[in-house]
């Protein structure tokens, strides 16, 4: 029943709907599949240019908590709106983004997106005093991912290039 619900609601839903549904599934430990997977990730590409900082990152942190790779479409979407906000994101949004794209590299080989290092300097931008202990903990969490994957720590200067390929350069 739920499968068929979020199938059918998909359509209509806003940013924050499609960001809270997909952080649902995630929260259960339930993947969607089949008709509702696909309806959800077509509400992800219709309605990613549209979502804040909190939408993008509760998105792309369901996805990789679900250990899903999403399709070509969604992953763009969500690469695009994240590069958009990464300025105004905060140090939970940035912590939670951060861990999500590098866990996604690390378990299932999705390459890193193009908006990687744009996170990167927005997270080398905090307040150290803006951080709370969770926040510390994902960040070093990614910071461990990223030069495990990529052989160098990040820094705010990264580039695309030498950061979205996901393996060690």
């Amino acid at each position: 029943a739920l499968e068929e619900a979020a199938a059918r609601v998909a359509p209509e839903m806003d940013p924050a709907a499609v960001a809270n549904i997909v952080w649902a599934y995630a929260a259960m430990g339930r993947a969607p599949e089949g008709a509702a997977w696909q309806a959800l990730e077509q509400a992800v590409v219709r309605q990613a240019p549209r979502m804040d900082p909190q939408n993008v990152a509760n998105t792309v942190y369901a996805v990789a908590k679900l250990g899903r790779e999403p399709g070509a479409q969604a992953w763009a979407a969500l690469d695009a709106a994240a590069a958009r906000v990464a300025p105004e994101m905060n140090a939970q949004n940035l912590a939670n983004t951060l861990w999500s794209f590098l866990s996604l590299a690390a378990t299932r080989g999705v390459p890193l997106p193009a908006c990687y290092p744009s996170l990167w300097r927005a997270a080398c931008g905090l307040d150290t005093h803006s951080l709370l202990d969770v926040n510390w903990c994902s960040m070093f969490h990614a910071y461990l991912i990223h030069t495990e994957l990529l052989g160098r720590p990040p820094s705010s200067s990264s580039t695309s290039s030498s950061s979205s390929s996901g393996g060690k350069s």
